[in-house]
């Protein structure tokens, strides 16, 4: 980890030239409004805006910001084709707007950072990067005004005129970092100009990137690229990158390859491998399952500045043991989610869900204050940001520690949970899949048998059709507007190329949410990959029913081009998953009879 943040005059000479090209291409007021570029000496105003860009703080050095490009580890990304490739420009992604998905972990933030980088430091460099973080869009700012708000930080008076010029000209590109961190009633203004934006401006580049199962990645205008897993032949050259010695390297690379931990089949996230290093360097093993590793990982996060002096334990500001301090702050993170609250809380929120947790707990009595100085300036945790805000580090950190609340509480409150997650599973999808690894016997009673067989009956209903009209029928209504579009081809004119399954909208169940990817996989198996402007002709001279979007796609309603072009794939693909959720409910019904059958070691006599 050996690189500097990176310094202003390199990004100053590398931003002249486009900011030279941006202020020669505007005219009249436009053009005055950015008079201020012409300065001597402006580009490093500018510089020292995206100088920000580079400069982090992480688990490895969460008090002291470090340059992103010392431990940058490229991404692998992967198209609805199962297509890959390494990222490490945007021009890699190619045309249009786009939505990078990934899984908890998986270094999203820290790729689009580094993307917004290269595009400036790249020689060719043509657009000027507007990177934004969406936790910070708010009602007061709503996302079109946070997108003004960051380009203002370039020093100008923006409004539409300049925003528009900036679009439309293509001299600018959006990206826009955590559409999952944004607040729920945010996000259906959000997802609307989004779309108004990728209209609008055709040759503006949004890249967004989110979780999985989010509305962005229903939108029409956006492709959606997907974060490929670490695979173990990644392992030694990512810890090159975070600094490790060679000797370090093999140590660990040998002691996951040798664990039979549940934890090791865990380690596909850089987030997750950069953990597992963290406490073994601590502990010289890998804990033997989740729990435990999540356990160790809070110790070492409280000692690891103690374990550099001899014979030296830090009192905690809060005068808990550590074993009542991770009980509080578990607690205090299951309210912060239950509030809703984002990654960020403010000093009212915080307050709130310490109160709360301080109401659930017993003998866990404290000031706010010590507790937050022991989150904040010793765990390091979560950090102090703007004017007493706290963040987690990580936001599955505050997801992990509240499902370690669940799994701690008792049996008639874990029920009363999991029956309150059938509701709300998207509230709560990632302590849910937490919770499968770490309180699987309470999880499978409560949660997975009843939702498995409801989504069995649903697919089972569905492979039954013997058409694309008969499965639109029975189609539940989250999923009832589906299409599958073809984008015109940048590479071939006259032509179609099939781009994207949509669109639908919140599943009522945990498991159900999983037919949008079945159905989306049979359609890309499903018809041509290509059309020809005079095979759509001929198409609609059929009679079949092609709306047009814009000048550049077209869709077909998904039943019609299941009759078109055959269900057989459609059925297989459904039966497929069916084989699947049911071995899944068996597994679970494992798990169920194991907690039920704990009461009867009772009923068993001692040999005399």
């Amino acid at each position: 980890m050996s690189a500097t943040i990176i310094g202003l005059s390199a990004i100053a000479k590398a931003a002249s030239p486009i900011i030279k090209d941006i202020y020669d291409g505007a005219k009249g007021t436009v053009q005055r409004s950015l008079d201020r570029w012409t300065a001597t000496g402006f580009s490093k105003k500018i510089a020292r805006q995206l100088s920000d860009i580079d400069s982090v703080r992480t688990i490895w050095s969460p008090e002291k910001n470090v340059s992103l490009r010392s431990f940058y580890y490229p991404s692998r990304l992967r198209s609805a084709e199962e297509r890959s490739t390494v990222l490490e420009s945007i021009t890699d992604l190619g045309e249009g707007c786009i939505v990078i998905q990934g899984i908890v972990g998986q270094g999203k933030s820290i790729l689009l950072r580094y993307l917004a980088l290269q595009e400036i430091l790249r020689k060719d460099n043509r657009r000027l990067p507007i990177f934004l973080e969406l936790r910070k869009v708010t009602k007061s700012t709503p996302l079109i005004a946070s997108i003004h708000k960051a380009l203002s930080a370039y020093d100008v008076n923006v409004d539409d005129a300049l925003f528009e010029y900036l679009a439309a000209s293509g001299k600018i590109v959006v990206l826009l970092d955590g559409f999952d961190e944004l607040e729920t009633p945010l996000v259906r203004q959000a997802t609307l100009d989004l779309e108004h934006l990728a209209q609008k401006f055709p040759e503006l580049q949004i890249i967004v990137t989110s979780r999985p199962n989010n509305e962005v990645q229903k939108l029409n205008s956006f492709r959606v690229l997907e974060v490929g897993p670490l695979h173990a032949a990644d392992y030694p050259p990512f810890l090159q990158a975070l600094g490790l010695e060679p000797v370090k390297i093999v140590d660990i690379v040998h002691a996951i390859q040798s664990s039979p931990s549940q934890v090791a089949g865990l380690i596909v996230t850089p987030l997750m491998l950069t953990l597992v290093v963290f406490v073994y360097q601590s502990e010289k093993q890998i804990p033997a399952d989740l729990p435990e590793f999540f356990d160790r990982l809070f110790y070492t996060v409280f000692t690891r500045h103690d374990k550099l002096k001899a014979a030296f334990e830090r009192e905690h500001h809060s005068g808990l043991s550590e074993r009542k301090l991770q009980a509080l702050f578990e607690a205090f993170c299951f309210m912060s989610l239950q509030l809703g609250t984002s990654r960020t809380l403010s000093p009212a929120q915080f307050n709130e869900a310490f109160e709360l947790a301080q109401d659930y707990l017993e003998g866990s009595a404290c000031k706010e204050s010590a507790f937050r100085k022991d989150i904040t300036k010793v765990a390091c945790l979560m950090l102090e940001e703007g004017v007493g805000d706290a963040t987690f580090l990580h936001k599955s950190i505050a997801e992990y520690h509240a499902a370690a609340f669940v799994k701690s509480s008792d049996d008639a409150f874990a029920k009363r949970f999991y029956e309150e997650a059938t509701v709300s599973w998207v509230h709560w999808q990632e302590c849910l899949g937490f919770l499968q690894s770490i309180d699987p016997y309470r999880f499978s009673k409560y949660f997975a048998i009843n939702n498995l067989r409801l989504a069995i009956s649903l697919f089972e209903e569905l492979a039954a059709c013997k058409s694309g009209i008969q499965l639109q029928t029975m189609m539940p209504s989250w999923m009832s507007k589906t299409y599958v579009a073809y984008r015109a081809s940048p590479d071939k004119a006259g032509t179609f190329k099939r781009s994207s399954f949509g669109s639908w909208q919140e599943a009522d169940n945990f498991y159900a949410r999983e037919l949008s990817d079945v159905l989306s996989t049979a359609a890309f198996l499903t018809g041509p990959e290509i059309l020809t402007e005079s095979e759509v002709s001929e198409l609609r001279a059929e009679e079949m029913q092609i709306s047009a979007h814009l000048n550049n796609e077209i869709e077909f309603a998904f039943p019609k081009f299941l009759d078109r072009w055959g269900i057989d794939k459609c059925q297989r693909s459904l039966a497929d998953h069916i084989y699947k959720l049911k071995e899944k409910l068996k597994e679970a019904e494992v798990h169920a009879n194991k907690l039920n059958s704990r009461p009867m070691i009772f009923d068993r006599k001692r040999k005399s």
